[in-house]
């Protein structure tokens, strides 16, 4: 899957640093990811964030849970070169 991700008018990546997050179950049958991050720098610094409220089936979760724990691997034993699809 190609991915087109989100640039400002300068064509950087916008990234938003996640500084929090919370999972409650629904239903018994999803999952409730909230997730807390910051829209600037200053709000890096004043401590303000937004919120996420995103539902996910089990499967996706551990889909997702996959997908971050080789990504932080791959970062931390320095073997994936930088700019490498990691899906």
């Amino acid at each position: 899957m190609t991915h087109t991700f989100q640039t400002d008018g300068k064509g950087n990546i916008i990234i938003r640093p996640v500084v929090g997050w919370t999972t409650h179950k629904l239903a018994e049958v999803a999952i409730l990811l909230s997730v807390q991050y910051v829209e600037t720098e200053e709000g890096l610094h004043t401590g303000y964030s937004q919120t996420i409220q995103l539902g996910l089936t089990p499967a996706l979760c551990l889909d997702l849970a996959e997908s971050l724990t080789k990504a932080a691997k791959g970062i931390l034993d320095e073997s994936t070169p930088p700019g490498t699809p990691l899906q």
